[in-house]
């Protein structure tokens, strides 16, 4: 029998995408050390073998990889000025492996996807991530419904005995690694934005199709995903030409729909009510519904953990925390936040204060700037979608953590991989 290796080809490449999205971990190795670590070795090795053999780096990559060691230099001044070792500092070092895991992932997208430079089109990639973040949602609705599934992923895992992902994941969906819980919601918010990238051309049954699927199960990720739903909802109506008078008339639209949306919403009050409201048995509507539910109970759009939010914008009360921080991303339990909050920006600030913060989203801002940059002929709805990837970034930080590095990478090395490498990749001599 004759094996396609075409097919093989395609499913090992979607296997280590899964893998870099979810950022896997394993039972028999320290939690910090995951599947992107894997991958971003390999993909280290074969850059610097392949690629720079008599070469010098060119500037895209070289400073975006400056960058990401640049903070280490505010986590080092908070070691040494509060004597604390708190891991999540090594985070720049890990994020290196990060930049080359995504590499790879580039590398073998083309080495399945042969495309000649002249053709190369970077919505390829788009759907390509889209894909990633749907078989994510498959595996996870598979782990749902199919016990054994999941407890053989949550064993792989080492979370067989971990008793708050148990009860979780038994009334919201649950995927491999990161791909739970809060991030899972993060990443179905990007899977939204993609989505309306290629709405904004053209509405179709098919990208219509998957938007509804990433929306409707994103919420029962986590409800996280509604701030997606805002933001791609904005993008959508975004004008092509920027302007004051074309934003207004964006907004107007905007604020007309969620207004149709909001009529739908109250003259649905009985659904809720009959269906969810006064059902005992269920808890998973009951939970990812909660913003809804709660409004025909109390009037009031909230939920528990917007509520608990509200208590977690606590600040500094000394000079030295705000300027380098107090050494310190999680509790000394390792477990829960410090001084309480999960708020992104706070907890980067007490990590290593408004320096640490600087560094970190100077990063961020080069690396959407100069991703732009590597193709002059790059279409004004590609900026944009990057654009509101980086709004999307800025607005979810307000609620935890959250860095969309893991995405943007994929998108700088399609560029640079399809690309001429000469031009992007390597000089000959001196550096470029």
């Amino acid at each position: 029998m004759r094996v396609d290796l075409t097919i093989l080809k395609k499913i090992f490449l979607y296997i280590i995408s899964v893998l870099y999205l979810s950022d896997m971990s394993f039972y028999f190795l320290p939690d910090n050390i995951r599947s992107r670590l894997f991958l971003g070795i390999l993909g280290a090795l074969i850059f610097f073998t392949h690629y720079t053999h008599k070469f010098k780096i060119s500037k895209p990559i070289y400073y975006n990889i400056v960058l990401l060691l640049a903070l280490l230099f505010p986590f080092l001044i908070t070691i040494i000025v509060n004597t604390i070792i708190d891991s999540w500092g090594f985070r720049a070092i890990l994020n290196i492996f990060v930049f080359f895991a995504a590499f790879l992932v580039i590398f073998f997208f083309k080495k399945r996807f042969k495309s000649k430079d002249s053709s190369f089109n970077i919505d390829e990639i788009v759907k390509f991530v889209i894909n990633i973040i749907l078989i994510n949602i498959f595996i996870a609705i598979v782990m749902f419904f199919h016990t054994p599934f999941k407890d053989f992923i949550f064993s792989i895992q080492g979370y067989s005995n971990n008793e708050a992902l148990n009860y979780f994941s038994s009334f919201r969906l649950f995927g491999i690694g990161n791909f739970s819980l809060f991030p899972s919601g993060v990443f179905c918010s990007v899977g939204l934005i993609l989505t309306t990238y290629f709405l904004k051309r053209k509405i179709t049954f098919k990208w219509s199709i998957i938007y509804l699927i990433i929306l409707i199960s994103g919420i029962f990720f986590a409800r996280t995903t509604l701030i997606g739903f805002f933001i791609s909802i904005i993008f959508f109506f975004f004008p092509e030409k920027f302007s004051f008078i074309a934003v207004v008339k964006t907004f107007k639209k905007v604020l007309l729909l969620f207004l149709v949306l909001f009529v739908i919403f109250v003259l649905s009050g009985d659904f809720f009510k009959k269906i969810i409201i006064e059902s005992s048995d269920n808890k998973m509507q009951k939970h990812a519904l909660e913003l809804f539910v709660k409004f025909f109970v109390s009037n009031k759009f909230e939920t528990e953990s917007t509520n608990d939010l509200k208590t977690m914008y606590v600040y500094p009360d000394d000079l030295k925390t705000w300027i380098i921080g107090d050494g310190r991303f999680s509790a000394e339990d390792g477990i829960h936040y410090y001084k309480g909050t999960d708020v992104g920006y706070l907890r980067i600030l007490f990590f290593m204060g408004l320096i640490g913060i600087s560094v970190f989203f100077f990063q961020k801002i080069y690396l959407f700037f100069s991703t732009i940059k590597l193709d002059k002929s790059i279409s004004l709805d590609f900026k944009q979608l990057l654009f509101f990837l980086f709004i999307l970034m800025i607005v979810l930080n307000f609620k935890g953590f959250v860095d969309l590095d893991v995405i943007i990478f994929l998108f700088f090395w399609a560029f640079i991989l399809y690309g001429r490498e000469k031009k992007h990749i390597i000089r000959r001599g001196a550096s470029s």
